[in-house]
């Protein structure tokens, strides 16, 4: 295979989007190692090799079925796709069945470690419950994303799934302890898709997408990043998480600096500060599992 396909069936997967995912699964297992529960390299990385493939099919099934959308809209680091399929047509039904084949190993990965680790019944159904999301935000018939319900897709696929993930394969359950931290992931959840959506408004209403920014409009969108920024920040005080409290400055601080500026680059920006949140968070609790502090 020539290099440059190569190059660019990497690209069409938009691999950077992987680091958010880890992220979150990282953040889960760690809470639940937190909460008495056994950590195992072996059972970490082979279930996340579960949401590693869930997760990647969705970028490629989404360059599948965005394909007129994306080519209206301008590309940057976040949002309006990978370009690839753009400048490549001909590599639009692979990116399909790519994702098929992705998903296809997720839920085999997952009754292999169902089965290798004794997990309970229900992992299989979270599994299945997250690819089913994510194939189904764009593709049709449901197509949550041009139907109004990509922003809360997005929230519970952030907020729920992948973190649910790693608490769940550690703990064989969720208890309130991750539910009342789920709370500020969900937030940030919506805050991330009202982020890729700002830059892309124009070409999601050419595309007939039916988004909460396309039909209020930026300065709704920037509202809505502050307000749900400020609203994450108070609930991880309230319920007493000091140390992430101050990480959630982070986007916090983003947040309002994009309401200020109202500019399509500040969303990136706020998309790059979750990440610092998240990794800031994880080193925390990863401090806490060994004893550091």
């Amino acid at each position: 295979m020539d290099l440059r396909v190569l190059a660019d069936i990497i690209r069409l997967g938009r691999p950077h989007f992987l680091v958010g995912g880890f992220l979150l699964y990282t953040f889960g297992a760690l809470l639940a190692t937190l909460s008495d529960a056994v950590f195992t390299f072996d059972r970490f990385f082979l279930c996340y090799a579960v949401l590693f493939f869930a997760h990647l099919s969705v970028s490629y099934s989404n360059e599948y079925f965005d394909f007129q959308t994306d080519g209206y809209n301008k590309r940057t680091l976040f949002s309006g796709g990978s370009g690839v399929l753009q400048k490549n047509p001909e590599l639009r039904t692979l990116s399909r069945w790519f994702a098929i084949l992705l998903i296809l190993a997720s839920i085999m990965l997952s009754i292999v470690s169902l089965i290798l680790f004794q997990l309970p019944l229900e992992f299989l159904l979270l599994v299945l419950s997250g690819n089913f999301l994510g194939w189904y935000y764009s593709a049709p018939p449901l197509r949550f994303s041009y139907k109004g319900l990509g922003e809360l897709s997005t929230s519970t696929a952030a907020g729920f799934f992948m973190p649910g993930m790693g608490y769940f394969v550690f703990k064989g359950g969720f208890d309130m302890h991750f539910l009342a931290l789920s709370i500020p992931l969900l937030l940030y959840g919506m805050v991330f898709i009202l982020s890729v959506e700002i830059p892309d408004v124009e070409g999601d209403k050419i595309g007939g997408k039916k988004t909460w920014i396309t039909q209020n409009g930026r300065t709704f969108g920037f509202w809505a990043i502050a307000l749900l920024s400020l609203t994450a920040t108070i609930h991880l005080f309230l319920i007493g998480c000091s140390i992430m409290a101050l990480f959630s400055l982070m986007p916090l601080v983003s947040g309002i600096l994009s309401l200020l500026k109202k500019t399509d680059s500040m969303a990136v920006c706020m998309v790059s500060s979750l990440i610092l949140f998240l990794a800031s968070t994880n080193l925390y609790l990863l401090s806490l599992t060994l004893d550091w502090v």
